[in-house]
């Protein structure tokens, strides 16, 4: 199943758990970034991406520039393991079944 397959049928899972209200406001939340137009801006797969530089896990910092040396980069913003879009997107990016249905 692709990711975009996997995220529709996980939206509809949680769609049908939750209060109508959590939902109303995350559409609405949703709707709001739409009209905002900063995914008409964003960077698009297969684009380059503008140089940034972030902080080391060891300190000092790191560029996207010096790490392209080293071959193709994927960026992805991962919230945190509470979020199970960035858990599905994780996932897919490693070729992996989701764990957490494992038996």
């Amino acid at each position: 199943m692709s990711l975009q397959e996997e995220l529709k049928a996980f939206n509809q899972g949680f769609v049908d758990k939750v209060p109508a209200e959590v939902v109303t406001t995350m559409t609405e939340a949703t709707e709001l970034l739409h009209r905002s137009g900063l995914a008409e801006a964003a960077v698009e797969a297969g684009q380059r991406a503008p140089d940034f530089d972030l902080p080391e896990l060891g300190g000092g910092r790191v560029t996207l520039s010096t790490i392209l040396k080293d071959g193709p980069v994927v960026v992805s913003f991962y919230r945190g393991a509470w979020c199970p879009y960035c858990n599905l997107e994780m996932q897919a990016l490693q070729g992996k079944p989701d764990i957490s249905t494992a038996v």
